[in-house]
């Protein structure tokens, strides 16, 4: 099978594949995909560990595919520098450390992974499938992108399998008890609501001037947040690929290989255009008896104006005439119900269902959603394509140009960098070879705008980096090239007061509002707790009641945020009576309305449950695990190895 697969991986018409989809799904496993190696390989040994070697091809490979996976993640904003500060190196070492230790636990427990298992794991990849059935042709793509061959990787996954095994090997010990999911279902599913005025945490003003001697001491104590920072001015040289553009020419089959290999770039939706009427149910909070026949009313009541709104369509009204007159949804409705161009996937999923019922033309039939009920006239389908070479010309011509653009700026920086290293003269360097190398001005890391640079937060980083005189690296940005050179360096100082003293005073009133704020918010949890009366405290205080709907203690609180302190305090708080809570910003005072119980689970619900929290509790269970089997492994790292890559 795995032979077939290569043979015929080449021979499918259907050339779609979206990359980022397959870089999320390869991030998404346990170890990144080409990680493994045959230990035996050969090249210099980066590490050993249980006996086993680690080569450095091997390590070579793991870390540029961790480099590329964060590269697909972050897009634009990934910089080299990023490769030192998530410390990429080390991950990936830790990666193969890991496999190792895994792989010595599977020889000792025998287990292995058969071609029938290899297989279906390869043919089910959701990276590899079109209409849901194995593409070879996304496979091979794939390979091709990635610059692997079938032969590695289905050695790596193999090797990922195996590792797997070991996993649930571990997590399949983890005991889940009927209370504890009982006890998880009741979080997810108890409710509380209530009412809550709500304040900034520098609401109430100190009307008291600062006087001279109050500022003296809060700067005293406070001096280091107003020290001059360290400032520094940089010398540097930016090109962009658009410099480069009008000396580019590019061949057809430049053009028609990049469509080729691209053609996820190029994929369109189906989308449709439709009109919609709607009829909200208009109902209202509340589980009592009473608010339960008032809902169940006003949802007869929508639904039948909404039959009589069809019926008149049926007999010949204008659709778009009666969305205007009737639909509930303003926006929509003043354009007869208009909702534009749209993709598939982007309305609820009882609306979706509709459409695919509906040809151009139709009108449907009453529409439940959790807005109400819809009438749909389905005007126009357009079905999923890939985009024409004709019709996405201009972009490849741009993009080729862009990507050739930024090849040969980077050649062009590469040497003025070794000219300027050798006559420590940037600018010199810069001139000869045709260009102008400019200057920021004193800058720091809080005030750094320089109208040249721009959004660009690589530079800066780098350029904080530098020490006195240093010759950068080359930075590559999205828009543009780098190369920095310090040039001059200011150290941080304390500044005079009287330097500062407007920044000073701002704070200290700012600081005394805070104090103030602080205890009337005490005063007001206390008042509110004796009498009980919200309203009459949010018209003292010349503020609205809010009130929130039904959540449980795994919700995030609508309107409030998923401040857990509050959340506690609310579950913790008998029906009618007062608490309060604060988050970073914000005070609360808090008037518990009503609980709702969690009723009786079924089944199906606990086991969702059960699954949950034997997959959480095993992951963890796992990771616990593998620390201390390292612990105890016998690891010998050769750290120079490592700096070749």
């Amino acid at each position: 099978m795995l032979s077939f697969m290569r043979k015929h991986s080449g021979t499918w018409l259907i050339k779609t594949v979206l990359w980022s989809v397959i870089v999320a799904f390869l991030a998404g496993t346990f170890f990144v995909y080409g990680m493994g190696g045959s230990p035996g390989s050969s090249g210099s040994v980066v590490a050993v560990v249980n006996g086993k070697e680690i080569q450095l091809k091997e390590y070579d490979r793991a870390f540029r595919n961790l480099v590329e996976v964060y590269r697909q993640q972050f897009r634009g904003q990934f910089s080299e520098q990023m490769i030192e500060q998530l410390d990429l190196r080390n991950s990936a070492l830790d990666q193969l450390i890991l496999a190792r230790i895994l792989e010595t636990i599977a020889e000792e427990q025998e287990i292995k992974v058969s071609d029938v298992e290899l297989t279906h794991r390869i043919k089910t990849l959701p990276a590899f499938q079109q209409d849901n059935s194995f593409n070879p042709k996304a496979y091979q793509s794939y390979l091709n992108y990635s610059r692997t061959t079938a032969k590695q990787f289905e050695q790596d996954m193999r090797e990922n399998i195996q590792r797997e095994k070991v996993q649930n090997l571990i997590k399949d010990n983890i005991q889940i008890s009927r209370e504890e999911v009982l006890k998880m279902y009741g979080r997810e599913n108890e409710k509380v609501k209530f009412s809550y005025v709500t304040f900034s945490k520098d609401h109430f003003e100190d009307k008291s001037e600062p006087v001279e001697d109050e500022v003296k001491e809060y700067f005293k104590k406070q001096v280091r947040d107003f020290m001059i920072p360290e400032q520094i001015n940089v010398q540097f040289v930016r090109l962009t690929p658009k410099m480069m553009e009008d000396g580019i020419n590019l061949r057809d089959e430049d053009i028609t290989d990049y469509y080729d290999s691209n053609q996820g770039k190029f994929h369109v939706k189906k989308n449709y255009k439709a009109r919609h009427i709607l009829l909200r149910l208009n109902s209202t909070p509340g589980t009592d008896d009473e608010t339960k026949k008032k809902n169940k009313e006003a949802e007869a009541e929508a639904k039948q104006k909404a039959e009589d709104l069809l019926k008149k369509i049926k007999e010949g009204a204008d659709f778009a005439e009666m969305a205007k007159e009737h639909s509930d949804d303003k926006a929509s409705g003043a354009n007869g119900g208009d909702l534009g161009q749209f993709t598939q996937g982007t309305m609820v999923p009882e609306f979706e269902t509709a459409l695919k019922g509906l040809k151009a033309g139709d009108i449907s039939d009453l529409v439940k959603t959790t807005f109400g009920y819809h009438l749909i006239k389905l005007e126009q389908v357009n079905p999923a394509r890939i985009k024409p070479l004709d019709e996405v010309k201009d972009q490849i011509v741009k993009d080729l140009k862009f990507r050739k653009g930024k090849l040969r700026i980077q050649r062009a920086l590469k040497k003025i960098r070794s000219a300027a290293e050798g006559s420590n003269d940037l600018v010199s360097a810069a001139s000869s070879a045709g260009y102008e190398a400019g200057t920021t001005g004193l800058i720091s890391r809080k005030k750094h705008t320089v109208p040249q640079i721009g959004i660009a937060p690589d530079f800066f980083n780098m350029a904080f980096t530098l020490k006195d005189k240093e010759l950068s690296q080359l930075l590559n940005t999205p828009e543009a090239s780098f190369l920095l050179k310090v040039i001059d360096r200011q150290a941080p100082k304390e500044p005079k007061l009287d330097d500062v003293r407007e920044a000073v005073i701002e704070k200290l009133i700012v600081k005394k509002a805070k104090d103030t704020t602080k205890a009337r918010f005490k005063e007001l949890g206390d008042q509110l707790k004796k009498s009980k009366d919200l309203e009459k405290v949010a018209k003292e205080l010349e503020l609205d009641v809010q009130v929130t709907p039904f959540f449980s203690l795994t919700d995030s609180i609508p309107g409030v945020g998923n401040i857990q302190s509050i959340k506690d305090n609310a579950f913790s708080t008998k029906k009618g009576n007062a608490t309060s809570g604060e988050s970073n910003f914000a005070f609360y005072l808090i008037l518990v309305d009503e609980f709702e119980k969690a009723g009786s689970p079924d089944e199906k619900e606990l086991r969702g449950i059960y699954d949950r929290l034997k997959s959480v509790r095993g992951d963890q269970m796992f990771k616990d695990w593998l620390k201390k089997i390292r612990a105890t492994a016998d690891i010998q790292i050769n750290r120079e190895m490592m700096d070749v890559v």
